[in-house]
């Protein structure tokens, strides 16, 4: 089998058998090649789409920046450095709705010709997912920012990397001030040793800490009692990346509690 027909074999095995749709325009926008992964993805068959113009199919809202994609793609062909067109819009189904794609492609030379190549994907799901997470982490710094108690993360160096408004209001610092500051810079050494000790724990066997108690000095220098859940955090390969908690003010629960020792 000669080489050019063996090549193109593999290619129009491979264009056939994965889930993308493989999209060929000329300079002009215009398709002149499309893969049948299309009628999947956007219910037309290819040849409804060859000869026409790729951008009236894409939603009106995402028209200007896919065309700007388009021209610097075309504007960028005469440079040293190879431009990469990277578009996420709505492209209409052929039933009149519209589905989220993500386009990725470069500018080509075929037997002269300049042709655009661009290999599209249906990001719909992820797009939903990321909504869903984005509107479920509005909802977590909602209710946390509304808490009584005070809300903590540290990283794994015992640093703020966040926290809510009644954290700030118990330790009298501003949220400018606190972000970033170390938990020893709120503790004498003897609770600052106590505090390492507990964290430490909870970072070697993984096991939570419901309740802890410590002393904490705020800003104004004042002496507080708090008592402090302590969890391990993770990111999204398991890896530890520090602490968080709700830290609650027991300062007249201990006063109360020292008033009863000494009448005993």
């Amino acid at each position: 089998m000669p080489k050019i027909e063996y090549y193109e074999q593999r290619f129009h095995q491979i264009v056939n058998n994965i889930l993308d749709i493989i999209v060929e325009l000329d300079v002009n926008g215009i398709f002149t090649y499309v893969s049948p992964q299309v009628y999947d993805i956007l219910g037309y068959n290819p040849d409804e789409l060859i000869g026409g113009e790729g951008l009236k199919f894409i939603h009106p809202e995402d028209l200007k920046k896919s065309m700007k994609e388009m021209g610097d793609l075309l504007k960028n062909n005469n440079n040293d450095s190879v431009k990469k067109l990277s578009i996420e819009s709505r492209v209409l189904h052929k039933k009149g709705h519209y589905i989220s794609l993500s386009a990725k492609g470069s500018l080509v030379e075929i037997e002269g010709d300049k042709k655009i190549i661009v290999v599209v994907s249906d990001v719909t799901e992820q797009l939903k997912a990321k909504q869903k997470l984005k509107e479920s982490e509005e909802k977590f710094r909602t209710i946390i920012e509304n808490a009584k108690e005070g809300y903590y993360e540290v990283d794994l160096e015992g640093n703020f990397t966040f926290f809510n408004s009644a954290l700030s209001n118990l330790l009298k610092y501003s949220p400018k001030e606190l972000m970033g500051m170390n938990f020893k810079n709120y503790m004498n050494d003897k609770n600052r040793k106590l505090t390492f000790k507990a964290f430490n724990k909870v970072y070697r066997t993984g096991v939570e800490l419901p309740a802890f108690q410590y002393e904490l000095i705020n800003k104004n220098e004042e002496n507080l009692y708090g008592e402090s859940s302590i969890y391990l955090r993770y990111d999204s390969d398991g890896e530890k990346i520090g602490f968080s908690g709700f830290i609650r003010d027991i300062s007249e629960r201990k006063k109360a509690e020292q008033k009863l020792k000494e009448s005993e």
